[in-house]
């Protein structure tokens, strides 16, 4: 019975990312009822965390059901208030229209793509079911990690760095200096629920892997057809070993929901046709990037500069084309220097002051660079010649050779400019640093895959639906 207190968990944190969502849309909604509602729950959850984060370090409010309570109340009650106040504003829904399928697919395409959905469907539904309710955690990262930490907060109510069997220092250079969202999201469940419950506190991971897959189809809902959005999704479904982390107790995918969040907001920046919708979206990114810190280490270091460089270079285009006024670009900066002080600020001064590190369970400094052997081919089998993408990624390269002038004349250069970066930064540091062993023995890299891979899906899916509408006009 303690799985229902799922729900309540998320009702305050889902509000109160529907809230501030909508008021960063303010006078200018952008995003449909669904998409808000889900980008609500995903980015509500963390920034709920976060806020109570602040309240515990900061007020010394402690991680009970009424320090919960109180802090999300408190922050849904203001937000509400305002809303309230400014009702004319916030009844405003946004126009969106959708594409329709201009070449109607055969009949036994459809139906074969219906078939394939409703299998992935019932696959999603038994694994999520199989390793999340039924079978107690026994991966290594839950165990000394996500749920030990939470279990830890549960019953200390408190932010404790200090894990069991190990010392302090021990745990601030590793685990410890991971930020406490998916631990502390546990600890509340598990605080309204009353007693600690694996099945409950591993459901939430179902939660962020179907907020993945709703997130890309609504995406690529807004620039394709129905059939290719199905697509789309059925593909990342499809991939065994993004499956196998979604409903798994694994954090991967929880980061990789709030980077596709950022990135997918960036892209649909330059799909609407006026000024002020594209703001509102580049405001919207800013915020989903600004919580990044606040997910992995991973997500300061490796991801947040780069999404920031391609804001502002995609801010600067678009305002060099007047597709954004003055007025808006200035309201689109101030957003970002707001939401990201809110959130770097207390974050960072918080792992100086306690001595955690800011690398994947590493410390980050000292990195001398030196050719690391083996790597290029653990990377070629992994990528190639395993099961874990199944047959997407040599699709994909032969997709971009195809497609190559399309790719790089259109907004499908967000994406593609994103992951180059950040694939190609990653294999450099691979390659020269001692985070070789983390492609060698195939575990940081295929985890880092895992982070991006909906971001390619979105941009294999995008570029397949031109070039088969090219292809049937001729």
């Amino acid at each position: 019975m303690t799985l229902f207190w799922l729900l309540p968990g998320l009702a305050l944190p889902t509000l109160l990312g529907w809230l501030t969502l909508r008021m960063l849309e303010w006078s200018t909604p952008v995003l449909r009822p669904s998409e808000r509602w889900v980008l609500g729950c995903i980015l509500g959850l963390t920034l709920a965390m976060f806020l109570t984060f602040l309240a515990h370090e900061g007020l010394g409010i402690p991680l009970t059901w009424w320090g919960y309570l109180l802090t999300q109340g408190l922050s849904v009650g203001v937000l509400g208030a305002l809303a309230y106040a400014k009702r004319p504003i916030f009844c405003a829904r946004a126009t969106v229209k959708l594409p329709k399928n201009k070449e109607s697919w055969p009949r036994w395409a459809s139906i074969t793509l219906s078939a394939l959905c409703t299998w992935s469907l019932v696959k999603i539904v038994s694994a999520g079911t199989t390793f999340l309710l039924l079978i107690p955690s026994v991966l290594d990262d839950t165990i000394d990690n996500w749920n030990l930490r939470g279990k830890v907060l549960y019953s200390t109510h408190a932010l404790t760095l200090e894990l069991p069997a190990e010392g302090l220092r021990t745990s601030a250079s590793g685990v410890s200096s991971y930020p406490p969202t998916v631990s502390m999201i546990k600890a509340e469940l598990s605080t309204l629920a009353g007693t600690w419950s694996e099945p409950l506190v591993n459901s939430v991971h179902f939660v962020w892997y179907a907020g993945v897959l709703l997130l890309l189809f609504f995406t690529l809902r807004r620039v394709l057809a129905l059939p290719w959005a199905l697509l789309g999704t059925y593909v990342l479904s499809s991939l065994p070993l993004y499956l196998m982390h979604g409903t798994n107790t694994y954090a991967d995918v929880f980061l990789s929901v709030h980077l596709f969040a950022a990135v997918s907001l960036l892209f649909l920046s330059t799909s609407v046709a006026k000024p002020s919708e594209r703001a509102s979206f580049l405001r919207l990114a800013i915020f989903s990037a600004s919580l990044l810190p606040f997910t992995k280490n991973e997500g300061l270091l490796v991801h947040l500069p780069v999404i920031l460089l391609i804001g502002a270079v995609t801010t600067l285009v678009l305002r060099r084309r007047n597709a954004l006024t003055w007025a808006q670009t200035r309201s689109v900066v101030l957003c970002a220097a707001l939401c990201l002080s809110f959130v770097l600020v207390p974050w960072v001064s918080y792992k100086l002051l306690h001595g955690l590190t800011f690398g994947n369970a590493h410390a980050v400094g000292g990195l001398e660079l030196a050719w690391q052997p083996g790597v290029l081919r653990s990377v070629f089998l992994n990528t190639f010649m395993e099961g874990n993408w199944l047959l997407f990624f040599p699709i994909f390269l032969a997709l971009l050779l195809w497609q190559w002038r399309r790719a790089f004349s259109t907004a499908v250069v967000i994406p593609l400019a994103y992951l180059a970066i950040v694939y190609l930064g990653q294999l450099f540091l691979y390659m020269f640093t001692f985070l070789s062993t983390e492609a060698v023995w195939q575990t940081g890299y295929a985890r880092g895959v895992i982070h991006i891979i909906p971001i390619f899906v979105l941009t294999a899916t995008v570029l397949l639906e031109r070039a088969m509408r090219k292809e049937s006009t001729r």
